[in-house]
């Protein structure tokens, strides 16, 4: 155990498998149990990480060598890599400051981060970390003025990328994370009291940086007659419905990504509703057990919407070697979400570089070792 402490992050925490395992040492079991589990049996979980793993991608050694390029376009933004940061809602519950980190790693590294509407940093805070890398996922809420507001929000931070969440038509069922003492409503219970207390560096965080809180909605909550997060509950008990995303798309005057895409019948309704690319995603396991999985759908979406439109995927991606397999099978851009906060949670705000630095590494092998029978996805380039 001694020698491990001695050995260089690069060394001690190869993988993201390694991060993920450190970060579950050093955090109480509720917030691990919100990262990492999803929802009913759980079995999509697993599903979307072993659908990867049956991906083969064959060599052509004796093909002329060919340069390596991890960069990518997306809408006319230059990006280090093909891959950004996913949504991940109140990210300070898994390691306070977590959401501040990773913005400004997007900045650091140069790839998109993807603000939740339910995160722990305001649009504000998050656009200037993350020095214009920033898109915004929006939920739908009850109330049409607090969405104007966030989108007015947006714009007014310099955002030009809005991702549309459909796949979330009602809250999910994840019964590990209640069983772990999951706090309901934001509100402390005795049993994550407790798991606080046992993580010492975890509660010292929480003493330094405050609870977490969903920062985008302070200021829609009325002062003492309704807390931020009773507010988030009622506010979004809500669902996209066709003609609340053609509102959206004359009311927002930049890209559109409709998030949530597993069909070529809902990729065409999406682009037929004026989006300008597509994400295939199943939320990672975290809202219905019976969804099929993202990359083993990739192939007949593509086929379907030809190779000009925009596709982005998410869900079950743990490597650069994964990255690679996805762009083989038709994703432009591969956006992951756990991984980044397994890697603050394990390393404090210096982990979400250490993550990108994985990935990257991890591509830029697996590139070199594949790469002349996938030249398509070298340097792919979104139309602007």
């Amino acid at each position: 155990m001694m020698t491990k402490l001695l050995l260089p992050p690069k060394d001690r925490y190869p993988r993201i498998e390694d991060l993920a395992k450190q970060a579950r040492r050093r955090i109480p079991e509720f917030a691990w149990a919100f990262l990492e589990h999803g929802s009913e049996h759980e079995q999509r979980l697993a599903k979307n990480l072993t659908a990867f793993q049956k991906i083969d991608l064959s060599p052509r050694y004796l093909s002329p060598e060919s340069k390596i390029d991890t960069s990518v376009d997306i809408h006319g933004t230059h990006y280090a890599y093909p891959f950004g940061i996913a949504p991940v809602g109140l990210g300070d519950l898994i390691w306070p400051g977590a959401d501040r980190a990773i913005a400004q790693a997007a900045a650091a590294q140069n790839i998109p981060m993807v603000l939740s509407t339910v995160a722990s940093l305001s649009i504000e805070n998050a656009a200037q970390l993350s020095r214009g890398n920033l898109w915004f996922q929006l939920y739908p809420t009850v109330s049409r003025e607090i969405s104007d507001n966030l989108l007015d929000r947006a714009d007014a931070a310099g955002i030009r990328n809005l991702v549309i969440t459909i796949d979330v038509p009602s809250p999910a069922r994840r019964e590990t994370a209640r069983r772990a003492g999951l706090p309901a409503g934001g509100k402390i219970s005795a049993a994550s009291a407790l798991q606080t207390a046992m993580c010492p560096r975890y509660a010292l965080e929480v003493l330094r940086k405050g609870v977490p809180t969903f920062a985008n909605f302070a200021r829609y909550a009325q002062k003492g007659s309704q807390s931020v997060a009773s507010l988030v509950q009622s506010e979004l008990a809500a669902r996209f419905s066709p003609a609340d995303i053609e509102s959206l798309r004359v009311r927002w005057p930049h890209r559109i990504t409709i998030k949530g895409i597993l069909t070529p019948e809902d990729a065409a309704g999406a682009l037929d509703l004026g989006a300008d690319a597509l994400w295939m995603s199943n939320h990672g396991g975290r809202q219905s057990d019976a969804l099929p999985t993202p990359v083993d759908c990739l192939p007949e979406v593509r086929a379907s919407v030809g190779d000009t439109v925009p596709i982005f995927l998410d869900s079950g991606v743990r490597s650069g070697l994964d990255l690679l397999r996805a762009m083989s099978r038709g994703a432009d851009c591969v956006f992951l979400g756990r991984p980044f906060y397994y890697a603050v949670a394990a390393m404090g705000p210096k982990g979400a570089a250490h993550a990108v630095d994985i990935l990257a590494n991890g591509l830029s092998h697996s590139m070199i070792q594949h790469s002349a029978a996938y030249t398509r996805y070298q340097s792919p380039s979104i139309p602007s």
